[in-house]
């Protein structure tokens, strides 16, 4: 399902699309991405997130919605953290390593098995979201990641928990992560 709009595209359209890809996603894929941020809650271990561009805003709103949010609401809390803010420690990793290792090489250095690592992305092709996915396996992390339909093939054969939101419009896709990001936090709320 391409859900691509036209510079016409009315809002109704606009909204229906962002519906449709809503509605694409599985009821046990997201019963597993809840089970599995609540556990990572209870257990008391991090919450590691990434994204490229709009997903990486997508990812920091995320933390900040998990760590005020949640808790500020009496909820469970989970301690969660952006790869990408890390910004001293990310850009000396891409410019002595590579842009590729830069979130990897993060997760070596401060993730603990058990830790829980979500990565958003559109596309679900990015080198650097790929690599780390392949790292957080290598060393015990648990796997969830977000990503519109091209990015099915990877997102099945790199994370325990793939979420494709089938579409391949990046707004749409962009949206659909923003919503499910409100929706863990609101299940953190009342947990």
């Amino acid at each position: 399902m391409s859900n691509r709009p036209t510079n016409h595209e009315s809002f109704e359209d606009y909204f229906v699309h962002t519906q449709q890809a809503m509605e694409s996603l599985l009821a046990s894929d997201l019963e597993g991405l809840r089970t599995a941020v609540m556990g990572a809650g209870k257990s008391g271990s991090t919450l590691w997130v990434a994204g490229n561009g709009g997903s990486a805003s997508t990812a920091s709103h995320f933390v900040a919605d998990m760590v005020k949010s949640s808790t500020g609401f009496g909820g469970l809390s989970v301690r969660t953290v952006a790869l990408h803010e890390q910004v001293a420690l990310a850009t000396a990793l891409a410019n002595d390593i590579s842009f590729e290792e830069a979130f990897a090489e993060q997760l070596r250095f401060l993730a603990k098995p058990g830790d829980l690592f979500l990565y958003l992305s559109v596309s679900g092709t990015s080198p650097n979201l790929i690599q780390a996915a392949k790292t957080a396996r290598e060393i015990g992390l648990h796997s969830a990641c977000i990503v519109g339909s091209k990015g099915r093939e990877l997102a099945e054969q790199l994370c325990e928990i793939p979420i494709v939101v089938e579409s391949t419009d990046y707004q749409v896709v962009e949206n659909a992560h923003v919503i499910l990001m409100h929706w863990l936090c609101r299940v953190l709320q009342d947990a």
